[in-house]
């Protein structure tokens, strides 16, 4: 708080600021950012200052932000390259996009104090000559260095563009000039790329060894009221972690817990990391020597797997995941849901990458997960009284020998008690252990071993279309990964495609075009240090002249055009623009060949320019180019079973991305699985049906039978309705009505209101419709406040009044809704 006030206090000609001062504006600060009860000049500021350790800038960082409308730029020092950098950079987050925010510059650096690692902010005066860099002055951000050779070309161009932008970053689509394939399940896979191309994909297995995690917590009684009608019951800390090693060698578990110390998810971490080495060695291809086969590019990051861990468990262990021996090097997400984060351990140059499978599925619970992926249980999954102990009794609470009651079962988060069937199960499960502490151990170790199952089956089934699945971030892009599988599975990686017919003129090589491309080869070769002795000269232009007229690229075979230029590429890579190094190519495949392996690079070539329609998918029409090529459209002849492309009088403008609904539908409705157990094997693509009666007959025919649980909906290819005919207007209640169809009672909807923990009856609605009152319920939920996991207790109206949304008549036409009309200004007269 001294950092951000002398920052936002500088010392200028007509005032400077004594250290007393800053101290006396610091503690107002404080007062602000923790929303203290009292001011800063009450006698309980000098006794919270007197145990108060300060604030942890990975928790505080963007409340301070938030509560001072600033923003904010950390700075930290790098011992490695001796230098100072800006790592975190904090914005603060208001509707007014005009509105000026001050932007103030934080260095933290670190040190040690009884053993303690301690951090300091401190304000910087002028970073431009702490860093080194010279800053833009416009929008603050973009920096530059002074020794580099272009720093002033650089320096300028941004500088101009950046005051025409008024200092905002204004982002513009700058299209590709050349069209590269959509091919997911070839190009975001190396391994599957490189065996592919040398004729190996039978070699081809996915990441099938991984880690499973799982953290259970203890929380802290808060009681906090943060808006009118909401409160921050309680927050929630690590009290136990769990993992599940899944490697050739067989399964291991790993507990670590509050009795192995404080620092017990630290300890955790650095183990991970040690298993997840032996996991990674166990995931390489092998040789028959029983040696890592170095030719095959293999860079997975290790899979460590947790379950609704993106909003749950990273929350937890978000902040031991930056130290001195690793880091954070890739977050995928938001600040409350994390959908993949890859950490980095610098001294192993070992990456691990923490996901979470319902990325892979759809919403359920873990204990279904387990049944309807695993091995057809689901009673293996313990029970936890989660409410029964908080952070001022845990260890008094989970010492003691005799088990839990059922009154320690209840739950204020769910509304629910404990069934004595389950509780003679936990009974049983409690005799074998001494105290309650190895109970919380066998119920997070279990809780991660019953997950191996379920994603052994997933990658499985992903697996079947030569799909790995850990290649991909959610069950959505394997899918698509699946469908243009799909498309190209008759694709020969060793037959010839026709080209596309270039109706420009033959190109014929210039002087000045010759020495130009001289110059340029040149300084490529000089810029990665290769030899350029022997390179081509601007006396060898006869010579290439010729070549271009009489040869045609010596990847793809296409004729050098207007529109398709010449270029020499390197036969090998690795010394420079030899007259003996070079043979002619276009330029497309030059540029996407670069220096890469050219069995890949061939293979690739065929991709794009084979033209390839197949499946359900129209994959590539094959080059479109806006402003250049025209509209193409296909029609199917039913009569000669064969697929016309129309080209059309329209130009394209823009080519824009594709959106993928019905993702793995559309190619596989037509097969049969043995997954599919909901449906008899068959998968069904449900459309708008108005009639409930004939949707009924329908389903019956087509699968035999109805499914009547709401999980049997979200299973993957299961069966689901998402729009239907049927609609109801609540003339008098603020509500709505979703039709089941295949349940005999249709189910009435509030929004906002989870109706599980809050049950509507009659009386409320006879109440709220004869004498306008008003029935209040309460949410419980777990989310994060001020960046800590936190059981949330949020009040909601359940039944209210009457609030016109239409005017409808007796004959169920509707009154036309025009703006500053209400439904008093309407009359109508019955015929």
């Amino acid at each position: 708080m001294e950092a951000v006030a002398k920052e936002l206090h500088p010392d200028t000609k007509e005032k400077r600021y004594y250290p007393d001062e800053i101290i006396r504006i610091s503690k107002q600060l404080l007062v602000q950012v923790l929303d203290l009860p009292f001011d800063s000049k009450n006698r309980k500021m000098t006794d919270l200052l007197k145990t108060f350790e300060g604030l942890d800038i990975t928790k505080y960082v963007n409340i301070v932000s938030q509560k001072l409308k600033i923003n904010q730029d950390i700075y930290y020092y790098d011992n490695e390259h001796k230098n100072y950098y800006r790592g975190l950079q904090v914005m603060y987050q208001c509707e007014n996009e005009n509105e000026d925010i001050k932007t103030i510059d934080i260095l933290v650096v670190e040190s040690e104090w009884e053993g303690k690692k301690i951090s300091h902010a401190l304000a910087i005066a002028n970073k431009q000559v702490l860093t080194g860099l010279k800053f833009c002055p416009h929008c603050n951000s973009k920096a530059f260095d002074p020794k580099d050779k272009n720093y002033s070309r650089d320096y300028e161009k941004h500088i101009i563009k950046c005051e025409n932008n008024e200092g905002k970053i204004v982002k513009k689509v700058k299209m590709d000039y050349i069209q590269k394939p959509f091919v997911p399940h070839i190009m975001q896979n190396k391994t599957y790329q490189y065996l592919l191309a040398n004729g190996r994909q039978h070699e081809f297995k996915p990441t099938q060894y991984f880690i499973i995690y799982d953290l259970e917590t203890v929380p802290k009684i808060v009681n906090k009221k943060f808006s009118k009608s909401s409160y921050q019951m309680y927050e929630l800390f690590p009290l136990s972690v769990a993992s599940t090693i899944r490697n050739k060698q067989g399964i291991k578990k790993i507990f670590f817990s509050q009795q192995d110390g404080d620092d017990f998810i630290v300890q955790w971490l650095n183990q991970l990391f040690i298993e997840a080495e032996q996991v990674n060695a166990d995931n390489q291809y092998i040789t028959e020597a029983c040696t890592i086969d170095e030719t095959i590019l293999y860079q997975m990051e290790v899979p460590i797997v947790g379950f609704n861990s993106s909003r749950f468990d990273i929350s937890l262990i978000i902040q031991q995941m930056q130290c001195k021996d690793w880091t954070i090097s890739n977050y995928i997400g938001s600040p409350t849901q994390a959908k993949q984060v890859i950490a980095h351990h610098k001294k192993m140059n070992l990456k691990v990458k923490f996901v979470d499978m319902l990325t892979y599925l759809q919403p359920m619970e873990l204990k279904q997960a387990a049944k309807d992926f695993g091995d057809g249980y689901d009673d293996k999954k313990g029970l936890f009284p989660y409410e029964a102990f908080s952070t001022d009794n845990v260890n008094e609470v989970l010492s003691k020998s005799e088990p839990f009651t059922m009154k320690d079962f209840n739950s204020s988060l769910k509304k629910t008690k404990i069934s004595q069937k389950d509780y003679q199960i936990y009974l049983e499960d409690a005799k074998r252990f001494k105290n309650r502490w190895d109970y919380i151990q066998f119920y997070n170790e279990q809780d991660t071993y019953i997950m191996i199952k379920p994603l052994m089956t997933l990658i499985s089934l992903q697996f079947k279309y030569k799909i790995d699945m850990f290649s991909f971030m959610s069950m959505a892009a394997c899918s698509n990964a699946i469908k243009y599988a799909k498309a190209y599975d008759d694709f020969d990686i060793n037959g010839v495609y026709p080209n596309f017919e270039d109706q420009s003129q033959k190109f014929y090589l210039i002087e000045q075009y010759w020495q130009s491309n001289v110059k340029g080869y040149l300084s490529q070769d000089n810029h990665q240090r290769r030899d350029t002795i022997n390179n081509v000269q601007d006396s060898d232009f006869g010579y290439f002249k010729q070549l271009f007229k009489d040869s045609n690229c010596s990847i793809c075979g296409c004729n050098f055009t207007v529109n398709n230029k010449p270029t020499l590429d390197r036969i090998d890579n690795s010394k420079g623009h030899s007259k003996d190094n070079v043979q002619p190519c276009c330029l497309y495949c030059n540029c996407f060949c670069s220096n890469k392996d050219k069995n890949i690079d061939i293979d690739v070539y065929h991709l794009i320019r084979s033209g390839i329609t197949g499946g359900f998918s129209n994959v590539v029409h094959r080059v479109n180019r806006a402003g250049i090529d025209f509209i193409k459209r296909l029609q199917y002849d039913k009569i000669y079973k064969k697929v016309t492309a129309l080209t059309t009088d329209h130009r394209i403008i823009y080519v824009v991305g594709v959106d993928f609904n019905s993702l793995h539908p559309s190619v596989m409705s037509s097969e049969p699985h043995k997954f599919i157990k909901y449906t008899n094997g068959k998968m069904c693509i449900v459309q708008i049906l108005i009639e409930s009666i004939l949707l009924k007959e329908i389903l019956i025919r087509l699968i035999g039978q109805l499914v009547s649980d709401v999980y049997d909906e979200k299973k993957i290819l299961g069966l689901a309705i998402e729009r239907q005919g049927t609609a109801m207007y609540a003339l008098a209640l603020k509500n709505y009505m979703i039709e089941t169809n295949y349940c005999s009672n249709s189910k009435i909807k509030l929004k906002g209101v989870n109706q599980k923990t809050n049950k509507i009856i009659k009386d409320q609605i006879v109440d709220c419709i004869e004498e306008g009152k008003i029935t209040k319920c309460t949410n419980m939920r777990l989310g994060q406040k001020n960046h800590q996991m936190s059981q949330l207790s949020i009040e909601k109206n359940e039944i209210t009044g009457i609030h016109t949304k239409a005017v409808v008549l007796s004959d169920q036409s509707c009154c036309p809704q025009i703006f500053t009309l209400t439904a008093k200004d309407y009359s109508f007269q019955d015929n």
